[in-house]
């Protein structure tokens, strides 16, 4: 494929900038009639075949050449520049399968597109920083530049960055240092003041540094930019993406899904740059979906007027930079060695050093040709004329510009007519090379004073944080990250007055919990003396064994057992006034059932019933008291006595004495002439119902009456004691 170039050549006819002029080669018509384009014009002209484009095979070009050209390709003012990185054998990161491939494909098509491309392979810092140097000092101003960079890139705080393949972190402030920030490449590119650029970043993958012990930058993709005037940025995934490098492991694609998609559509003739990305951003993303994944290529453009990689009406080629136009025209003709190539001489050099030696020619291969029209043929880069082998390897030399290679052109030709040009070209690298390790020694010095700046910037903040925990352990940690800090005595003198605070609080804990058992000892001991229960002062002595009651409560123990020993069935205490004092429930019952009377220690009489609304209503004045009520279901069954002992425990679910028993079911000590009959309780079978609880003392056992039924009643009151 030709590429467009800064100007016109006819057989080596000098221009003047600027003016281009109209030939019938770009019009020429083929033997099948079919139009052809100015290659094949310039191969029947000079009998010559195109050599093709060293990486990639070129694509098809228009063959009509209109004299506007503006925005098509470089002009006189302004040649093409591509740098192209492809960073794929990471070495303590994740390694990538196809950046290389990507990188490798797209040089070949900027280079057919016409590009001077520069093509790099895994990268080091130091390689990353040249390359970007040297992009910068090859471009002047009004180059159209290229930049296509695949690898890995991480998102930070301060920007995005583009990793060399020797990265190795430890935070977000090393990847500051240790990679290249793509800022920093739009700004070279700006400041070199190129007319159009174009920066492809092909580096929205997965973080490759998730998974270490620190976090660093984001999860994946790159966040967006605001190019400078003149430049557009291209991201091959939008933000919070990942970039596919292939669709499945089946993929034969050697390229990435963005590369594959993009080298397609920027082959096509009369394709805007705007208009081309619109296109791949579709088509990634609709390849995408295919494997449910979401891809949609980032424009962000900031460029003036419009960029072709093949312009829509004209082919020009880059004039190559070997003799003057007159000894190539004139190469050329000796050549083809045909009369149409030497009268092409004659009609474009009429008074050339060769004018002589063509007329000679003319005559020696053929009887002269008709004067033609005046052509305008476009000689692409790669079928350049030199004059010798030399000549040819000295430009190869030149294009490339690396030191190895003016280094190779010496050693091949140690007497060749470019050798002083050499010497001067590798003086310039060295002298490049010397500022770019000055330059590197003080990004060095200043990345330590940066180092130094931040360690006494986060030990400030340390000792500031330390401070404000004002903890053991905040001082602690501060004197382990800074054992040799200027805060480190201060730290081990607060963490030592902290230390003995603690001692004097966990002193004054300790005695302010024994007070509070002590205290706690107390208020147990005036229970059990208000209990005076033999219960209560068993629980007593098995908490405080120790106490200094332990040997009064045993005393208080044996008086309660010697006591007991006098009650009425172990249980009831007779209060000399027709009632007795349950000692286990402290409740005080009357002796005799209502309706009976209490004389000479026993129940005269016999006891009536009572409706329960009845009773519920009764007012009694017995023994000096007037709060007499009706017992709840469990009081009540509480004084359920079984004289053959197989139900001692009472419940009320029915459940009476089992076996033969005596007949009521009480101590009749304490209840002496007691009725084997129903007596009710206070206690309703639930809230607003009907139907009551009642204890059967024939059978002892609970069961329900409603409240209109007629049962005998046994009142009873609570007391302290």
């Amino acid at each position: 494929m030709c590429n467009c170039g800064r100007f016109l050549l006819t057989f080596g006819l000098r221009l003047t900038v600027g003016v281009m002029l109209s030939v019938s080669v770009v019009n020429a018509q083929t033997a099948t009639g079919e139009t052809a384009g100015p290659l094949e014009g310039l191969k029947r002209l000079f009998g010559q075949t195109q050599r093709p484009a060293p990486v990639v095979e070129p694509a098809q070009v228009p063959a009509t050449a209109p004299a506007e050209t503006r925005n098509l390709v470089p002009t006189a003012s302004g040649n093409r520049v591509a740098l192209v990185i492809g960073n794929d054998n990471y070495q303590r990161v994740g390694k990538l399968r196809k950046a290389g491939a990507d990188a490798t494909t797209m040089a070949g098509e900027l280079s057919a597109a016409g590009f001077k491309v520069q093509l790099h392979h895994n990268l080091n810092y130091r390689g990353l920083v040249k390359a970007v140097e040297t992009l910068s000092n090859s471009i002047v101003g009004g180059d159209q530049v290229v930049v296509f960079y695949s690898g890995h890139g991480v998102q930070l705080r301060t920007g995005n960055y583009l990793l060399p393949v020797d990265i190795d972190p430890s935070s977000d402030s090393e990847v500051e240092k240790t990679a290249y920030a793509l800022d920093d490449v739009m700004e070279k590119i700006r400041e070199a003041k190129a007319s159009f650029a174009l920066v492809i970043i092909d580096a929205c993958r997965n973080n490759p540094f998730v998974g270490r012990t620190k976090a660093i930058g984001a999860t994946r993709g790159l966040s967006p930019v605001e190019p400078p005037k003149g430049q557009m940025v291209v991201y091959s995934a939008s933000k919070n993406q990942e970039a596919l490098d292939s669709l499945n492991e089946a993929d034969p694609s050697p390229n990435g899904v963005f590369t594959r998609e993009f080298i397609k559509r920027m082959r096509r003739p009369g394709v805007r740059i705007q208009d081309l990305m619109v296109e791949v951003q579709d088509a990634v993303e609709e390849l995408a979906r295919t494997v449910s994944h979401e891809q949609r290529p980032a424009l962000y453009n900031e460029a003036r007027g419009n960029f072709w990689f093949y312009g829509p009406t004209t082919v020009t080629i880059q004039n190559p930079s070997s003799a003057d136009p007159e000894t190539e025209a004139w190469t050329a003709a000796q050549r083809a060695n045909t009369a149409a190539g030497y009268q092409a001489y004659l009609n474009a050099f009429p008074s050339g050093r060769f004018v002589t030696a063509a007329t000679i020619a003319i005559r020696a291969v053929a009887k002269p040709i008709a004067e033609p029209e005046r052509p305008v043929v476009s000689l692409p880069s790669s079928t350049a004329v030199t004059e010798d082998a030399e000549t040819s390897f000295w430009n190869e030399v030149k294009v490339n510009g690396a030191k190895a290679y003016f280094n190779a052109y010496l050693k091949q030709y140690p007497r060749g007519k470019y050798v002083a040009l050499a010497k001067i070209e590798l003086r310039k690298i060295d002298d490049k090379e010397k500022l770019l390790r000055a330059k590197e020694e003080d990004e060095r010095i200043a990345a330590r004073a940066r180092d130094q700046q931040e360690q006494l910037v986060n030990e400030q903040m340390s000792w500031d944080k330390a401070k404000s925990a004002d903890t053991v352990l905040s001082y602690t940690r501060h004197m382990q990250a800074y054992p040799n800090g200027r805060y480190f005595i201060l730290a081990q003198t607060a963490r030592q007055r902290l230390q003995k605070d603690a001692a004097d609080l966990d002193k004054q804990e300790t005695a302010k919990k024994e007070r509070e058992l002590r205290s706690m000892e107390e208020n147990a001991w005036a229970f059990a003396e208000r209990s005076n229960s033999e219960d209560i002062y068993r629980k007593f002595l098995v908490k405080y064994s120790a106490s200094r009651y332990a040997d009064e409560a045993r005393k208080k123990i044996e008086f309660i057992l010697a006591l007991n020993a006098e009650l009425i069935g172990g249980k009831y205490r007779d209060n000399g006034d027709g009632t007795v004092t349950d000692v286990q429930t402290r409740l005080q019952w009357m002796r005799c059932a209502l309706g009976q009377v209490w004389k000479d220690k026993s129940c005269i009489g016999t006891a009536n019933t009572q409706t329960w609304e009845a009773a519920q209503q009764l007012r009694v004045d017995f023994a000096g008291y007037t709060d007499w009520h009706l017992p709840t279901i469990n009081d009540l069954g509480s004084l359920v006595s079984c004289s053959n002992e197989l139900q001692k425990a009472w419940t009320k679910e029915g459940i009476g004495c089992k076996g033969g028993h005596s007949r009521p079911t009480l101590v009749m000590e304490a209840f002496p002439n007691a009725t084997a009959s129903k007596f009710w309780s206070n206690s309703p079978l639930a809230y607003g119902s009907k139907m009551i609880w009642y204890v059967d003392f024939g059978e002892g056992s609970a069961k329900q009456d409603g409240r209109y039924g007629a049962n005998h009643v046994l009142l009873v009151r609570e007391t302290s004691k």
